[in-house]
């Protein structure tokens, strides 16, 4: 189906344009064997699906067809020799190659030219520029390989000329890949996504009083991975809302179990998913423990519309679920959104706490959020709090919890459970002398 879908635009771009000299990835393939290609430039229309959705596909590519000749046409009155003609690689992907004879400051000079004159064009009956970026690929095992690797992997950098001369282990970067993918599927699989509690101090009681749930994944061989690892994959390719439900299922199931006080993060992507809603609706209504349940709402850019948050959070306090707006003051809080959603507790930003005793300005944040919190009637939370040093000068400011390693790394279930038996046995010890 995808050979055909080429088939049809490299066959629209011979009719639009039938001067346009344009190979297919098998005239490629061919001519990297034959020239020894140690060079190669990609050119990715980025906004090529938007143009052809709204200016139809035949005049997409004739204008296409177009800017194709314009480039080649460049190259030709220049007269840079041992510089390929261009070869289709996908529905808005190109490329040029250079031979071993062209060297390499020549080719990049002959790129950088082209993103110069190239990154944008727009012709007179064009109602938008069509945009294009470039990756150069050097010295690499599999040119046509790294380019769209470097696409993929560098999509959201703002950047849109890519030089990679570095060697780099693709198979290596895709392997790990599909390790981690077999890691999230056999977890899913086998009750394998596994909360690890983290105590949280009560500065006032002078005690742990409650405990973060923090997500990790254990695979087949027992290995536990830390979200750094396998979030960024989970949501690449859709699997972090089954993971999301896998891990509030198990949070609301065993806090009930041990009948501590838990919080655990949401994330847009939980709240803008009606599946991950509707697990959710369903647990708060057969939930049996009255123990303390709080949502930490994380910070997230893919969070567009506030109301919807708000509407959200209505929802779930009618269960008696309390609010936590986590890593506040990292960078784009809204004081206005925030009255919106009156939260019970505001976590402070770790890199603000880490700083508390080095920078002035950090203590300055900090008062003031501590004020904005008693002002809103919610509790304060300090994360990172992983000395004795930040704890005292966190107190001193009046902030109601403090979390870190300082008090408590985060463990399974299993761990805080013997950690709780271990506090019986001092205990009945102690009363056995009074």
């Amino acid at each position: 189906m995808l050979q055909l879908q080429m088939n049809s635009i490299y066959k629209k771009l011979i009719e639009t344009c039938g001067s346009l000299a344009i190979g297919n990835l098998m005239d490629y393939q061919k001519d990297a064997q034959r020239f020894y290609y140690d060079k190669l430039c990609l050119f990715r229309i980025d906004n090529g699906e938007l143009l052809a959705r709204y200016l139809g596909e035949d005049c997409y590519f004739r204008d296409l067809g177009t800017v194709l000749l314009e480039i080649q046409q460049y190259l030709s009155d220049k007269g840079y020799e041992g510089v390929s003609s261009f070869y289709l690689v996908n529905h808005r992907t190109f490329a040029i190659a250079g031979m071993p004879l062209l060297e390499e400051e020549c080719f990049i000079k002959i790129t950088q030219k082209l993103y110069k004159n190239f990154q944008s064009v727009k012709m007179e009956e064009m109602e938008a520029p069509i945009l294009i970026r470039f990756a150069v690929i050097l010295n690499q095992p599999n040119l046509m390989a790294r380019g769209m690797h470097e696409f993929e992997q560098k999509g959201n950098v703002q950047n849109r000329y890519i030089s990679c001369r570095e060697a780099s282990n693709i198979n290596q970067d895709m392997k790990h890949e599909i390790d981690v993918i077999n890691g999230i599927y056999w977890a899913m699989q086998h009750d394998g996504v596994v909360p690890y509690y983290q105590g949280i101090y009560d500065n006032r009681k002078q005690c742990v009083e409650k405990y973060e749930a923090l997500m990790r994944i254990v695979d087949q061989k027992g290995q536990v991975y830390q979200p750094g690892e396998f979030m960024d994959i989970a949501k690449k390719y859709f699997l972090y809302t089954s993971l999301s439900k896998a891990m509030i299922q198990r949070v609301i199931r065993e806090a009930g179990e041990m009948g501590i006080a838990v919080s655990v993060n949401l994330s847009a992507y939980d709240i803008h998913s009606p599946e991950f809603r509707e697990c959710l609706y369903g647990l708060l209504q057969t939930r049996s423990s009255k123990e303390s349940l709080v949502f930490e709402i994380l910070e997230d850019e893919a969070f567009q519309d506030i109301f919807e948050l708000k509407e959200f959070i209505e929802s779930i306090q009618t269960y008696g679920v309390k609010i936590a707006i986590d890593d506040f003051g990292s960078g784009y809080s809204n004081l206005w959104e925030l009255s919106k959603i009156a939260p019970s507790f505001i976590k402070i930003d770790g890199k603000i706490v880490r700083e508390i005793g080095e920078s002035t300005g950090s203590k300055m944040i900090l008062k003031t959020i501590v004020d904005l919190a008693e002002k809103m009637n919610a509790s304060t939370v300090a994360e990172y709090v992983e000395n004795e040093t930040i704890q005292r000068d966190i107190k001193e400011m009046g902030i109601d919890y403090s979390q870190g390693y300082y008090f408590s790394k985060p463990q399974p279930k299993e761990g805080l459970l013997e950690e709780y038996q271990n506090k019986l046995q001092k205990r009945s010890r102690r009363e056995l002398y009074v």
